[in-house]
């Protein structure tokens, strides 16, 4: 049977998106715009998967779990 470690991360929507480039400072949206997240990149590349969102009124919590060997 496979066990995981769990981990999560809660961000400020508008902050994520502004560092992502899918916003500007005015706060108008690039709908047409591909983002990256560098905390979660920087988790991937530790082996953890992100496996959920949930949004919370101005702040969206991700959850990331990792195999245990």
């Amino acid at each position: 049977m496979k066990k995981f470690e769990y981990t999560q991360v809660m961000r400020n929507n508008y902050k994520a998106w502004r560092e992502a480039g899918l916003m500007n400072l005015w706060g108008v949206r690039k709908t047409e715009a591909v983002g990256s997240m560098e905390f979660a990149t920087t988790l991937g590349r530790q082996g953890w998967e992100m496996y959920a969102v949930a949004a919370y009124g101005m702040h969206s919590v991700y959850f990331f779990k990792r195999e245990i060997s």
